[in-house]
């Protein structure tokens, strides 16, 4: 016969059980954009250099002393990657690919 389970393990799995539904309310929905279909009217590359704050702030001055330079990725160089073009029907495939 299984041994009762203590009053300690008893809080911590009624506990658990309050907080579950918590928990999975705070689980967003996907709020991707569905484009099946839509005329695609513009397409906009924007790169930048990612940003470094707090620790990485620090860690990139140690890079930097050594020689390691962040380059940013051109723009003609990401265009190249992207299936989009004005004037096409979007679809989640070419998206998705992009």
């Amino acid at each position: 016969m299984a041994r009762p389970l203590s009053p300690r393990y008893r809080a911590a799995f009624v506990l658990a059980m309050l907080l579950l539904p918590r928990v999975t309310r705070a689980q967003v929905q996907d709020s991707t954009f569905i484009c099946d279909g839509v005329a695609v009217s513009t397409v906009t590359v924007e790169t930048r250099r990612p940003s470094f704050r707090g620790a990485m702030g620090w860690w990139r001055k140690i890079a930097r002393g050594l020689g390691l330079h962040h380059e940013t990725t051109s723009p003609g160089l990401v265009r190249r990657f992207i299936t989009l073009e004005p004037g096409q029907s979007c679809t989640e495939f070419r998206r998705s690919e992009s």
